[in-house]
């Protein structure tokens, strides 16, 4: 009886640790979110075709590409890099967390957890801390993000924000600062 008092009393608290978590206030809007866009100038040349004379960016350079003009094979290579389930869970990978959360306490490396929609959800709030409430503040962030979102709008705003390494945010900028396209 003292053992099962004891559970129910740690359950409870646990619960009402987490719980402190779960915002009902978190509602972006991911056609809103302020991103630091590249402009581009061009000019005709005697053939009528378009010449780029100069690109003009902040500190990040942004170029917004829509999911429809992604290539279907990188849309692919995205989802079986980072998360392979990721048209079947609700936000969260729940077998990862777990996985990630049974290594993390039994050794001393740990593999990514996050999903496509939490490394959104990361990236859009800028709360990068290495603690248990930052993850789950993301993992609620997350799911109420999948409930407003389809699965497309989540992954078009993922590939336009990341980072690609140097100043390119976003597939678009990427292709353009490495491949000139």
């Amino acid at each position: 009886l003292i053992l099962i008092i004891t559970l129910c009393i740690v359950a409870t608290a646990l619960t009402v640790y987490i719980m402190q978590f779960a915002e009902n206030s978190f509602d972006v809007d991911l056609t809103d979110v302020e991103l630091s866009y590249s402009s581009f100038i061009y000019a005709e040349d005697n053939n009528g075709q378009d010449v780029l004379l100069k690109q003009i960016s902040g500190e990040m350079s942004r170029v917004w590409v829509d999911i429809e003009d992604i290539p279907q094979h990188v849309l692919d290579a995205f989802v079986a890099v980072e998360d392979q389930r990721f048209f079947e869970h609700d936000g969260v990978d729940w077998k990862r967390t777990l996985s990630v959360t049974v290594k993390a306490i039994f050794s001393s490396g740990t593999d990514g957890g996050s999903t496509i929609t939490q490394q959104l959800v990361r990236d859009i709030t800028q709360d990068k801390e290495t603690t248990v409430g930052r993850k789950l503040r993301e993992i609620f962030r997350a799911l109420a993000l999948e409930n407003k979102y389809t699965k497309f709008d989540i992954l078009e705003s993922y590939l336009n924000r990341i980072s690609f390494g140097r100043i390119a945010y976003g597939i678009g900028s990427a292709a353009y600062f490495y491949f000139d396209k």
